[in-house]
């Protein structure tokens, strides 16, 4: 574990329109930042938010829980640790975070305080960067199904914008192989679920997911 933070410099001049192999050298460098570092932890997110990149949640070797939002103002490269107004959720490790609007939707992950896998969903309003806050929307359509270590994906464009597809985890049955949709376009107030149709895939955990437009390759 470990509190830096490592970035990867690529430009838009490396990649060639059809984002094929990057024609320049992809290199790595220890980011240069100020101010007070967020302690090291494993199993939090890092979520981007405008040119802010909140960290959230996660726990050390010793199940110690960071409950502190820490905060990097990329513009500046300065870190601070930011306090959120609202009913805040459980700490955990495991969860999902996407950004969404001004914010970030948080869904599921664990705890091994009382050994507990979460089926909840938050989002954390960070219109006012320096005073985020949390709500915790209504939630209807179908059960969301415990779980973390799982992938959450926003899908930015098209038909089916606004939703967020929930893909397998761990949960107290096992690993999970089912994919749920989240309608997030009455989010803060409301999150809407729905199951995934369709063929179901292999059950699996800690892998990861991207949105692509256009066409799925067949």
């Amino acid at each position: 574990m470990s509190g830096q933070v490592f970035i990867e410099d690529v430009t838009d001049e490396m990649l060639p329109p059809d984002l094929g192999e990057p024609e320049g050298e992809l290199k790595w460098s220890l980011l240069k930042s100020s101010g007070p570092q967020p302690p090291p932890r494993g199993g939090h997110t890092a979520t981007l938010v405008g040119s802010r990149l909140y960290v959230l949640f996660g726990a050390d070797r010793n199940q110690t829980y960071v409950t502190a939002i820490h905060c990097l103002d990329t513009d500046t490269n300065t870190w601070s640790e930011v306090k959120a107004s609202g009913e805040a959720p459980e700490p955990r490790s495991g969860h999902s975070a996407a950004a969404w609007k001004e914010g970030i939707v948080i869904v599921g992950g664990m705890t091994f305080v009382g050994e507990k896998i979460f089926q909840d969903c938050w989002y954390l309003d960070c219109s006012k960067p320096k005073e985020p806050r949390w709500i915790e929307p209504e939630a209807s359509g179908v059960e969301f199904k415990a779980r973390n270590s799982h992938s959450a994906t926003i899908i930015a464009k098209g038909a089916k914008e606004g939703r967020m597809v929930v893909v397998g985890g761990g949960s107290e049955d096992g690993l999970l192989g089912h994919v749920q949709v989240a309608d997030l376009r009455e989010m803060p107030g409301k999150v809407t679920w729905e199951d995934c149709a369709g063929a179901s895939m292999a059950p699996r955990e800690m892998h990861s997911a991207a949105f692509m437009e256009g066409p799925v390759p067949q």
